[in-house]
């Protein structure tokens, strides 16, 4: 999540220029601002012109960073104000993660796929297996996945050198608004099988707290 924009419906007897104040106060009871372009206890001002009539609208000022999400998944309550007077109080929960619909895994090599997701998979002929995930997601964002492979034994199934603590390896995907399917790069050997036979476990993690969704993979001897 980039930018948060409100938007309100109101009722005006006339069309004017008016300025509104915007708190936005995080699940942690903090109002979030800038020390430097904020206004004293308000995260933003909106200066614009709102027109005559009922059920009218108009979108604020984003409040965010182009860079990054600065919204902590929760809670957040969302103010209103005109001259010293509050307009509306209205409590909107964020939620940054994509939610994962499903899971399949492919066994690929070479830039081709040998064993499509979700068909079976064969230990002699594994390579690279490639988790395939659809979503779906409420913003665009550019996001890192961890992916965490269980052997049969439950082990994690890594590479002391390169993979990053606790996880097998990380992958990182521009995700668009809405739903869509994304095939991450696989683990594995190009020249021989390095999985053999039984019941493996593929997580997706956002980032290295947060479990997406956890899917049971057999491969058969």
């Amino acid at each position: 999540m980039r930018f948060f924009r409100p938007r309100i419906t109101y009722n005006s007897l006339v069309s004017r220029d008016i300025t509104f104040y915007v708190r936005i106060v995080n699940p942690n009871g903090q109002i979030s601002r800038n020390i430097e372009t904020s206004p004293d206890g308000f995260t933003f001002v909106w200066n614009g012109r709102i027109n005559q009539g009922r059920n009218q609208s108009v979108t604020l000022t984003g409040w965010g960073n182009r860079e990054r999400s600065t919204y902590q998944s929760g809670e957040h309550r969302v103010e209103v104000w005109y001259s010293n007077r509050l307009l509306i109080s209205e409590r909107v929960m964020i939620d940054p993660r994509p939610k994962i619909t499903s899971l399949r895994a492919g066994n690929r090599a070479g830039g081709v796929w040998i064993d499509t997701p979700g068909t079976r998979l064969t230990s002699s002929r594994m390579r690279f297996l490639w988790p395939e995930i659809t979503l779906y997601s409420h913003f665009s964002e550019e996001v890192q996945f961890y992916i965490r492979l269980l052997d049969p034994d439950g082990q994690i199934f890594r590479n002391q050198n390169i993979s990053p603590a606790d996880f097998t390896f990380s992958s990182t995907h521009n995700v668009n608004r809405g739903y869509q399917t994304i095939a991450m790069p696989g683990w594995g050997n190009a020249d021989s099988s390095s999985y053999w036979a039984g019941i493996w476990t593929v997580e997706v993690w956002y980032g290295r707290d947060v479990r997406l969704i956890s899917e049971r993979v057999t491969i058969h001897p």
